[in-house]
């Protein structure tokens, strides 16, 4: 009689896989921060401009002010215009700071989710050629062609529903040219409709 024992223990391989989960999983954490920490460096280079610029305010007015006291008008206008200018791109980087800060503005992934979703809405005869999506991803306006009306509605339908998740509600629908029969036959002419949904 004889008896076999098993040499190998199967511990080892839990072992191993626990480890590689835990590597893994330390690996992807650690990949989370590093995008954290990108995204911190991006908002504090741009605070940072936003200081060199309100520095950078206060500068040219306290050359203003010395100016005028001399009473230089010529270059007291080409420094009030420079101020100006300067407010402008301080308010304007002002408001990408909040956009950032607040996440509205989604820089590190651009409109991906939102180009995606449009790529899954389709109606035969209806045809994109333009795509207007603001900053913030929240106003976007299409602009096409269709072979007829009810294919444009039906798109624009199809469209409120694939956005509804990302709060895009498209609410005009422009329709002309091309053979335009509101009653959805198709026209034979070979004219299609161009459209534009906001």
């Amino acid at each position: 009689m004889s008896q076999q024992i098993n040499l190998r223990s199967p511990e080892r391989k839990v072992v191993r896989t626990g480890f590689i989960a835990i590597a893994g999983a330390g690996f992807y954490f650690g990949l989370l921060g590093v995008w954290a920490l990108t995204r911190s460096l991006e908002v504090q280079g741009i605070e940072a401009q936003l200081i060199g610029l309100k520095v950078e305010i206060a500068s040219v007015q306290s050359q203003l002010d010395a100016r005028a006291r001399a009473s230089q008008q010529s270059e007291l206008q080409t420094l009030e215009e420079q101020l100006a200018a300067l407010r402008t791109e301080a308010e304007s980087t002002a408001v990408w700071i909040d956009a950032l800060q607040n996440g509205a503005a989604d820089l590190g992934r651009g409109h991906g989710k939102s180009l995606r979703a449009l790529a899954g809405v389709s109606v035969e005869g209806v045809w994109l050629q333009s795509i207007d999506i603001d900053v913030t991803g929240k106003a976007v306006s299409l602009s096409g062609s269709a072979l007829d009306y009810a294919g444009v509605v039906r798109y624009a339908q199809r469209l409120n529903e694939t956005f509804a998740p990302f709060e895009v509600q498209f609410s005009t629908l422009d329709v002309s040219g091309g053979d335009f029969v509101a009653s959805g036959a198709r026209g034979r002419s070979g004219n299609p409709l161009t459209f534009r949904i906001n």
